[in-house]
């Protein structure tokens, strides 16, 4: 995985505390999984995807992964 695209429909102010999603220290699985139901919630069905490598050999980076909806 070389990249990643996020589209922000709109900004709010961050109340409370902010996960880290993506540091090395960053959230627990409970707290990934409350922020990705909250997400869903908020932006809808398809708003929180994960990656899914599908061909580790593949010529071009678009083409060794696909994106899957989490559902938890």
């Amino acid at each position: 995985m070389t990249g990643c695209a996020l589209e922000v429909p709109e900004v709010e102010a961050a109340r409370g505390r902010q996960i880290g999603l993506f540091a090395p220290d960053g959230a627990r699985k409970e707290e990934a999984i409350a922020t990705a139901r909250y997400l869903r919630a908020k932006l809808g069905t398809g708003a929180v995807l994960r990656a899914h490598v599908t061909d580790d050999a593949a010529r071009l980076p678009e083409r060794e992964s696909e994106w899957l909806e989490v559902i938890a």
